[in-house]
């Protein structure tokens, strides 16, 4: 039987504070244009962040407004601002990128999502001691979380620590994190290993049998990944997840392949704003 994978989207706790969103909202039908937007997000899950174009209709914009129940001119008029804001790109075959899903994704196979629901169903058959012995063992381990947090926080997020592989080998996390910043200088530096960084080192290991540098080299020569040809680019945490990290070793993002150089963009708008210029202009200005 096939693990099948369920996929959900986080919202930090500041998502309708940004300056993005509160812009759209205060243009005319702004309301309606963040919900599309997050229809969008939901419906680009499973797909590593595109709206594929299926060419039955004319544009991708009409396919998306039948797939999520929404009018036509209202997701145009939402996808106009996105590509305005930088955070969506459609490609020379007319799929959407909504370029900051990456970071908003989660997800959980089918056989974890069972053995998460047989535990639950577990500790409530067994009987009040049981339960108070585990509640004891999850606040230690907690705890033991906690003094990891503050530790890490104590020595002003810089990396100290060192993580294992399975085998035998050890694998030098603060090396391979600082060997990222020497070569991709066009991208966010990474400064903090936590334990989820770890995970996706160990992963990266194995599937670059431990060589990190020519893969880096891949990534800073990659117009598209550094954001060299549009306003997207990449991070350490994106380029880790195994699935785009395969695609760049079989150069999907190198330059003069399908992905293009310049990206196509709705209409006549050009994203020639920066969300930092937005502080500066008026809504009606920015998005005349």
């Amino acid at each position: 039987m096939t693990d099948k994978r369920f996929y959900w989207l986080k919202l930090r706790d500041n998502f309708f504070d940004r300056l993005d969103i509160k812009a759209m909202r205060m243009l005319e039908g702004g309301g309606e244009m963040v919900i599309i937007y997050m229809k969008m997000l939901l419906s680009a899950l499973n797909s590593e962040g595109k709206i594929i174009y299926s060419n039955i209709l004319s544009s991708c914009e009409e396919e998306i407004a039948i797939r999520i129940n929404e009018d036509t001119e209202k997701v145009h008029k939402t996808l106009e601002f996105l590509i305005k804001t930088g955070q969506a790109v459609i490609s020379d075959n007319g799929d959407i990128l909504l370029t900051e899903l990456a970071e908003m994704e989660g997800s959980e196979s089918s056989s974890a999502q069972r053995v998460r629901k047989s535990r639950k169903n577990k500790a409530l058959q067994c009987n009040e001691n049981v339960t108070a012995d585990i509640e004891k063992e999850k606040e230690k381990d907690t705890d033991k979380e906690t003094d990891k947090e503050t530790e890490n926080t104590e020595k002003n997020l810089h990396v100290q620590t060192k993580c294992k592989s399975a085998g035998k080998n050890n694998i030098d996390c603060e090396k391979i994190i600082g060997e990222f910043n020497n070569i991709c200088k066009s991208l966010p530096r990474a400064t903090t290993l936590n334990k989820s960084r770890k995970k996706k080192i160990e992963a990266a290991y194995t599937q670059l049998g431990g060589d990190f540098t020519e893969f880096f080299r891949k990534i800073e020569n990659s117009d598209f990944l550094t954001g060299r040809n549009g306003k997207w680019k990449s991070c350490f945490d994106w380029v880790l997840k195994p699935e785009n990290l395969i695609k760049i070793l079989e150069g999907n993002y190198d330059n003069n392949t399908v992905i293009p150089n310049k990206l196509l963009h709705i209409g006549d708008y050009t994203p020639t704003y920066s969300i930092e210029e937005f502080e500066n202009e008026s809504v009606l200005d920015y998005y005349a």
